[in-house]
């Protein structure tokens, strides 16, 4: 009995013809991918061919032969479309055809070609004799190995999306509740389909109905849990980061409150001299906290544009612009504070770790006062004075410094290290 595998994009369909090629001799398989595999003309197979394996309609290769054994591999319609279209981003960039630079998700998942696929390509999925599902891939696998009685298999994870950052594109989709019912209501007859393909999987398998999209569920639900407790650990660090600082800031407090009252001689004189030398020796943290912080030093429109240029060395998208704009306004986000969100950004560590000081700008002339400006406010918490401002501007147009030179230099000056952030 010939066994016909159907391949549907972005199904495991790779990963499956893998194990294909570990199970059978060369001779026995023919993969069907040609660009006429969509007709219905079979090629003509030489006896010993025991699989079919390809991008071919399920009533191909009825006629000669109507006794096979048919299979197939669906996955959840959204989720399939999700990585179909990341995939052509990747794999057809530069196409004038797909123009997939500039198509969104949604246009892309509501193309004919790309709506209710797997339901396109199957038919009657009745004449299937198995249909295994992508979410269950391992267990399903189980399944045809048992019915074939397939042996000396081992799944490789093949054909991975290699799209830049692909997994952070997904998840941020995924909670775009707009955009997945979307994308569903251009697929329902594909999420019928999944849905029936579930069921009859629990049928096969004797499960309770139901406990699949539970399982899905659970997983999504577990890799999300997983992402907020790395995000929690992450702020857990900083939050002892703060409090190492708070104590450090409190023991110079009161070593100076101990050395000012030792040393104070004179009502008037000692007091502005002490007052002077206590206001030099305040505290970053400590500062953060006193009511005595003027409405200048909570971020504005520019703070946030040139903490985009000096940290990200890029310009602000318009969407973030607007938002960090917004909030600030409504929480009265100080410099020091914004500074520390951008700093703590994924953006931030890739390019400061990660890239060599050629990925970064050099600082124009003519902006070299803006730069210096926002990014003493960022480190310092306030406005430099005229004479600490143009120190700074000097310090820079003789260095011929890149943004990430900046940036480098005010940590140093401000007596922290990235080890702080």
């Amino acid at each position: 009995m010939k066994i016909l595998s159907i391949h549907l994009s972005k199904t495991a369909g790779t990963t499956f013809r893998k194990i294909i090629e570990q199970v059978y001799e060369p001779h026995e398989v023919y993969f069907d991918y040609e660009e006429t595999s969509n007709s219905n003309e079979p090629k003509s197979l030489t006896p010993n061919v025991k699989i079919i394996h390809g991008h071919f309609g399920p009533n191909k290769y009825n006629q000669i032969f109507p006794d096979s054994m048919k299979l197939t591999w669906v996955r959840h319609p959204i989720a399939r479309i999700i990585s179909h279209y990341f995939f052509w981003k990747t794999v057809r960039k530069g196409s004038t055809l797909f123009n997939m630079e500039r198509m969104s998700l949604i246009e892309f998942a509501e193309r004919p070609e790309i709506q209710n696929h797997m339901n396109a390509c199957l038919g009657d999925i009745k004449e299937l004799s198995f249909i295994g599902v992508q979410e269950f891939f391992a267990d399903d696998l189980q399944d045809i190995a048992n019915l074939l009685s397939w042996k000396n298999y081992q799944i490789e994870q093949v054909n991975q999306n290699r799209f830049p950052k692909y997994l952070e594109y997904c998840q941020e989709i995924w909670s775009d509740t707009e955009t997945i019912k979307k994308i569903a209501d251009c697929n329902t007859k594909d999420m019928e389909l999944y849905e029936y393909v579930l069921e009859l999987r629990a049928l096969r398998r004797k499960e309770l109905k139901g406990v699949h999209q539970f399982y899905v569920s659970w997983e999504k639900s577990q890799l999300e849990l997983l992402q907020a407790m790395i995000r929690i650990t992450k702020l857990e660090k900083f939050l002892q980061n703060v409090e190492s600082c708070l104590q450090s800031s409190l023991n110079s407090i009161q070593n100076l409150q101990s050395e000012l009252h030792s040393s104070l001689t004179s009502e008037v004189q000692g007091s502005d001299s002490q007052e002077e030398k206590l206001n030099q020796f305040k505290p970053y943290f400590w500062k953060q906290g006193c009511s005595e912080r003027a409405n200048d030093d909570i971020t504005n429109r520019d703070d946030v544009y040139y903490s985009y240029r000096l940290f990200l060395s890029r310009e602000p998208d318009s969407k973030g612009m607007e938002y960090w704009v917004n909030r600030s306004n409504c929480e009265r986000i100080y410099v020091d504070d914004f500074a520390l969100i951008v700093i703590h950004s994924n953006e931030f560590e890739s390019l400061y770790f990660n890239s060599t000081e050629h990925s970064f700008q050099k600082i124009a002339e003519d902006d070299v006062e803006k730069y210096v400006f926002h990014g003493y406010r960022f480190f310092s918490g306030h406005s430099p004075s005229s004479e600490e401002l143009q120190n700074w501007i000097e310090r820079v147009c003789n260095n011929k410094m890149t943004t990430m030179d900046l940036t480098s230099e005010f940590i140093k000056a401000f007596g922290y290290s990235l080890r702080d952030f």
